[in-house]
């Protein structure tokens, strides 16, 4: 299972290496199928990436809800389980 989560996680962040996306500063844990980060920029820019995103079908949870206090920046959680 490992190994097959692995490959899911390198397709994710190639995907994400492609467009050479820097929005989001990607926070390393083992979370297993989850990948967390930090928002980079404003929050009205956050605002519009999250809608021309949905507009295209990607959509992600926010993880501020996992901090006792609320964090500076935006914190975002993206699962990959479903990549091929």
């Amino acid at each position: 299972m490992k190994r097959l989560y692995s490959q899911k996680y390198d397709v994710f962040k190639h995907s994400i290496s492609e467009y050479q996306f820097d929005g989001i500063d990607w926070i390393d844990t083992n979370a297993g199928l989850h990948v967390f980060g930090s928002w980079v920029h404003s929050e009205s820019e956050y605002a519009l990436f999250e809608k021309e995103c949905a507009s295209s079908g990607v959509t992600w949870q926010s993880a501020n809800t996992y901090y006792n206090f609320t964090p500076s920046q935006r914190k975002v959680i993206f699962g990959f389980s479903h990549l091929s």
